[in-house]
């Protein structure tokens, strides 16, 4: 019973890290609902991780893939400029090495091809303009490099004619599949800058071009190409430029590439790739945060949506949880009721169809409860028993009294006859025959002593066989309320 007192003060449920519940049903709720919170806060994170390095990649990649279809555009500008200049070299007009007919037919031809000039360069480096301009040009290396047969275009340059950044193409003119003169073409120094400025990514992106030495080539801002800045130089002498100046030399030695770089306190990204038929490099350029634009949507709606999915999964184990623990609440007020030996209760008929545990823990209480009432029914039978007992016994030591009482009595007359003899020793014969008498009387009052002493002694007996009968019941009892209490305090576990 002291078992059972205190499995009734034990109300509380530990949860984990010694959490005190009051009910399994709050513990279900706050149990599930921390795991669903670490679950789908580890989901979450990851998520974002791997969408937020997803999304730079891919991101990085789309800007990269932009960076080479400009740089073949340009390069697909560039050759037809140079298929241009090469038609008008295979001409007979120009074949004819004859100046007065190759002068009239590029001033015919200029206006249709784009150039501001062409001019045709003898081998002593003699150029003859179509604007009847002549300059000596035999020590640029554009010239240079297409009397030994190749189709060149040159790194913006000033021009010798006009003073002004240009950018020459120079084809060879060949008779007899010799090279007896190159043919020139003047085009602005900005042309490349033209192409450019239709290139960049997103609002304040745009798109520039080095030389093989770092030199800008096309830029958005006019002045980096005529003054033909080189920042890798200037980045010797100007902490500002050596973010960029570590970019331009890692595009020169890669070709191919995107990376992160800082300028005038900006973080930008740009991606390169080589122009073909040059040793031109093109960059596409734009803002760090402008690229990556869309990875604070995407945290903003995996967070919102994680939260959602907590708020209605919250929601569901409050429910869930409901449903678990309520029929375990039900079994809990039943052991409640056997524990206080309540054996009227009756075992809802739902709990015993179940197929699960908490069906067979029905079944159990029912069981444990049909025992119980046996037990007590045990338990009175036996009290009604050691009542019939204890007053057999009782009746049978009022009659050892009664017959002790009678003994006393003869024992006195005895003694009241012994002091008559001694008194009137000659009354004594008289008497002899009275004291005969008496000894009889003595002796069959004996006789009854002892047969009253067997039957208390008989008594006495099937009542200690009825006390050990009524011991074995109790212990029977004993453990049928340890059972119960032991059942008890697993169903609380």
């Amino acid at each position: 019973m002291e078992n059972i007192s205190k499995a009734k003060k034990s109300k509380d449920t530990r949860g984990p890290k010694g959490l005190k519940f009051k009910s399994i049903r709050t513990q279900l709720i706050v149990i599930f609902t921390i795991l669903l919170v670490i679950a789908i806060s580890t989901l979450t994170i990851i998520s974002l991780q791997k969408s937020t390095s997803l999304i730079t990649t891919i991101t990085k990649e789309a800007v990269l893939l932009l960076a080479n279809d400009a740089a073949k555009i340009i390069n697909g500008r560039i050759d037809l400029q140079e298929q241009t200049l090469s038609t008008i070299a295979l001409s007979g007009e120009m074949e004819s090495m004859d100046l007065e007919i190759q002068i009239p037919y590029m001033q015919k031809q200029l206006p249709h091809t784009g150039f501001l000039d062409m001019a045709v360069v003898l081998p002593d480096g003699t150029a003859n303009y179509a604007s009847g301009n002549t300059a000596n040009l035999g020590d640029r290396d554009y010239v240079k490099r297409a009397f030994q047969g190749e189709q060149v275009v040159s790194d913006p340059l000033v021009s010798k004619v006009t003073n002004e950044v240009v950018l020459m193409y120079a084809n060879p003119i060949k008779v007899d599949n010799e090279i007896v003169a190159v043919l020139i073409g003047r085009r602005d120094g900005n042309t490349l800058s033209d192409i450019t400025d239709d290139t960049g990514y997103g609002v304040s992106g745009y798109g520039y071009i080095i030389d093989g030495a770092g030199t800008i080539i096309a830029h958005p801002n006019r002045d980096f190409v005529f003054n033909q800045r080189n920042l890798i130089e200037e980045s010797k002498t100007d902490e500002n430029y050596k973010s960029i100046a570590i970019l331009f030399e890692k595009a020169l030695m890669e070709k191919k590439g995107i990376d992160a770089y800082t300028l005038d306190g900006k973080e930008l990204y740009a991606a390169y790739a080589p122009i073909e038929g040059t040793n031109w490099i093109f960059f596409i350029t734009g803002d760090k945060a402008e690229i990556l634009k869309d990875i604070p949507l995407i945290v903003s709606f995996m967070l919102v949506s994680g939260l959602v999915v907590l708020i209605l999964s919250a929601v569901a184990v409050f429910f869930i949880g409901n449903s678990l623990s309520k029929p375990i609440i039900l079994a809990s007020d039943h052991a409640k009721k056997l524990a206080d030996l309540d054996v009227s209760v009756i075992t809802p008929k739902n709990f015993l169809e179940r197929n699960d545990e908490l069906g067979i823990l029905a079944s159990s209480f029912k069981t444990m409860g049909d025992n119980l009432k046996d037990i007590i029914r045990e338990i009175s039978s036996s009290s009604e028993m050691v009542g019939a007992a204890s007053q057999e016994l009782s009746a049978t030591s009022q009659e050892s009294a009664t017959a002790a009482e009678e003994v006393t009595k003869t024992v006195e007359e005895i003694a009241k006859g012994a002091s008559e003899q001694a008194i009137n020793t000659e009354s004594g014969s008289t008497k002899v025959s009275d004291l005969g008498n008496c000894i009889e009387k003595n002796k069959e009052l004996m006789d009854r002593l002892n047969s009253a002493s067997e039957n208390v002694n008989t008594l006495v007996n099937e009542g200690l066989l009825d006390i050990e009968n009524l011991a074995k019941i109790t212990e029977t009892s004993n453990e049928g309320i340890k059972e119960i209490h032991e059942v008890i305090l697993k169903t609380n576990d």
